[in-house]
């Protein structure tokens, strides 16, 4: 999708950047009044808008998706429940077949190309499966030592830094 070319929608993509602006001060005058608590909706509001306003925006447009990322993990921060359960159904059931989706998908992004890249340079492969099973697990156990988690938190924060990074990165 091309960037905006007609004054129409150049007007709607500076409305979004000023809707973003009001968001955006709106935070702040909750902040300095004290009630920055109560800024989820406003928060969540102002990162929707800055996705729409960059989607429009030709140099910015590639960072639309990540926006809208952070948008859905704000909401679920300051309202939890919908992306918890949605009537009966518990939504953690997902986690295993979405994983199993994501994995798969990665799988089939991979070309014999890749693995023979894999062979041609192999210092790089070495080097970073060398930094991942040092490296990655001792961020874990400071991070876990750090925060003082229970025995069985600290476990999984380490075994998550052993993980490769495809699956670390979810």
């Amino acid at each position: 999708m091309k960037a905006p070319t007609s004054p129409n929608a150049k007007k709607i993509c500076r409305l979004f950047l000023a809707v973003t602006i009001a968001f955006l001060l709106g935070i702040i005058a909750l902040i300095a009044l004290g009630k920055g608590a109560r800024c989820g909706p406003l928060f969540v509001a102002l990162l929707a808008s800055f996705a729409i306003y960059v989607r429009g925006s030709e140099t910015l447009k590639g960072f639309a998706f990540t926006i809208w990322i952070f948008t859905g993990v704000a909401a679920s921060m300051f309202y939890p429940f919908p992306f918890q359960q949605w009537g009966t159904y518990k939504l953690i059931r997902l986690i295993e077949p979405l994983m199993m989706i994501i994995m798969f998908g990665m799988g089939t992004t991979m070309s014999v190309r890749d693995f023979t890249q894999v062979f041609l340079m192999p210092r790089g492969v070495i080097i970073g499966l060398v930094l991942q099973f040092t490296i990655m697990p001792l961020v874990g156990f400071t991070l876990a030592t750090t925060f003082g988690f229970p025995p069985e938190v600290a476990a999984g924060v380490i075994l998550i830094g052993c993980v490769p990074s495809g699956l670390a990165s979810m």
